[in-house]
C-alpha cells in the first residue's frame, strides 16, 4: 500500500512503540506530504497478520488484502463525505449528502463496533482525516471516547492544521510530526512519475511531492504567469500595471493567490538573510532588487498580514475589492 517511499521510516518510528502503543495519535504534516497514505500504511501494519521485522505490513496476508480493498472489519474511516471521490475513487459513490465536515453521526455510528470483539483478536483502527474538519459536536464526542477508550483501539488523527483542534483533544493524543521527504527522495519520486521540470515544481510547492505532482498535471508552468507580471509591476512601481492583473486574479481562488504571495515574500526574506531562494528561483533577480527596498522585519510584517488574509480567504467578501486591497498592500511594501 505504500506508494510513497518516504513514509516507511516515520511509520517504523511509531510502530516500534508496540505493544505499548498509545491509544490515540495526532499526526501532523504539511499539505501534500501524504498524511492519508501514512495513516493507511500504519493501519495496514497494525492489522497485518505477518508483519515484517521492521513492523511494516507484509502486503501479502489476508488482512493486508482486506485493507487494500477497503473492507477490513477492524478498520474504519471518518472523513468529510465530500472527500469520498478523492480518497476512495475506486469505490461506489456515497448516498449521503456531500459534507465538508466530519459529522457526529459518523462517529456515533461506530458505537456498536467499539464494543464488539475484533475480528482477529488484534487491533481495531480508526483513521480520522482531516481531523481539523471535525465540527465542535464531533470533536467533543470524540473527546469523551478518548477519555475511556475501548481496549486495543487505536485512533489516528491526521491533520495539517493542529491549531484548529480542541486543546483537550490534542492533550489526549501522542503527537507525531510527519516530515516532508528530503529533496532528493521527493525529486526521484516525481521523476519516476514522469513529471517534467520536477525540481521546479517541487520548489514551487514547498517540497510537498503530492502537491507538486497534482499541480504539474493540471497547470502549464511551476510559476503562475501572473506572478511574473506582478513582480515586474512592483519592481517598476507601476500601480496601474498591478491593477491590470485584477481580471486575471479574479478567476483564481483567493486562497491560492495568497499562498503564492506568501512563498514569494518568503523568498524575498530569504534573500534579505543572505539565504538561497526556496520557491521561485526563476524570479531571483527581480526578488533580489525588491529585497533591497525594505528589510527582513518588514517582510515578516507583510507575511503576518498575508497569514491573516489567508484565515479569511473563504469569506464571501467582494472579490475585486479585496484583491485591490491586497495589491495596494504589496505596492506600499515595495514602493
Amino acid at each position: 500500500m505504500n506508494e510513497y517511499p518516504w513514509l516507511a521510516e516515520p511509520a517504523q518510528q511509531i510502530l516500534t512503540h508496540q505493544p505499548n502503543l498509545a491509544h490515540a495519535w495526532l499526526i501532523s504534516g504539511a499539505q501534500g506530504v501524504g498524511k492519508f497514505a501514512f495513516g493507511q500504511l500504519l493501519a495496514q501494519s497494525l492489522l497485518c497478520e505477518h508483519p515484517m521485522d521492521n513492523g511494516l505490513a507484509c502486503g501479502a496476508c489476508v488482512a493486508c488484502g482486506w485493507v487494500k480493498q477497503h473492507h477490513h472489519p477492524d478498520l474504519k474511516y471518518l472523513y468529510p463525505t465530500a472527500l469520498h471521490p478523492t480518497l476512495f475513487p475506486e469505490l461506489p459513490e456515497l448516498e449521503a449528502t456531500a459534507s465538508q465536515e466530519i459529522r457526529v453521526d459518523q462517529l456515533r455510528s461506530l458505537d456498536d463496533w467499539f464494543h464488539a470483539s475484533t475480528h482477529r483478536a488484534g487491533y481495531r483502527v480508526v483513521i480520522i482525516y482531516p481531523a481539523e474538519q471535525m465540527n465542535a459536536i464531533t470533536a467533543n464526542t470524540l473527546l469523551k471516547i478518548l477519555e475511556e477508550p475501548a481496549p486495543q483501539t487505536i485512533f489516528l488523527l491526521l491533520t495539517a492544521q493542529t491549531a484548529r483542534l480542541l486543546p483537550t483533544v490534542i492533550s489526549r493524543c501522542q503527537r507525531f510530526n510527519l516530515p516532508n521527504p528530503d529533496s532528493e527522495q521527493a525529486l526521484a519520486w516525481l521523476e519516476a512519475q514522469q513529471i517534467p521540470q520536477a525540481a521546479q515544481w517541487l520548489a514551487a510547492y514547498d517540497g510537498a511531492p503530492l502537491l507538486a505532482k497534482e499541480a504539474a498535471q493540471s497547470q502549464d508552468r511551476p510559476i503562475p504567469a501572473w506572478l511574473f507580471d506582478l513582480s515586474e509591476a512592483l519592481l517598476s512601481r507601476q500601480r496601474l500595471g498591478l491593477y491590470r492583473l485584477l481580471d486575471t486574479l479574479e478567476e483564481e481562488p483567493f486562497a491560492a493567490i495568497v499562498t503564492v504571495l506568501q512563498r514569494f515574500v518568503l523568498d524575498i526574506q530569504c534573500l534579505q538573510f543572505a539565504l538561497p531562494v526556496r520557491h521561485y528561483p526563476a524570479l531571483g533577480k527581480t526578488m533580489a532588487q525588491l529585497a533591497q527596498r525594505n528589510n527582513a522585519l518588514r517582510s515578516a510584517h507583510l507575511l503576518k498580514q498575508l497569514n491573516e488574509r489567508q484565515l479569511t480567504a473563504q469569506h464571501p467578501f467582494n472579490a475585486k475589492l479585496r484583491l485591490q486591497s491586497l495589491l495596494d498592500t504589496l505596492m506600499e511594501q515595495y514602493a
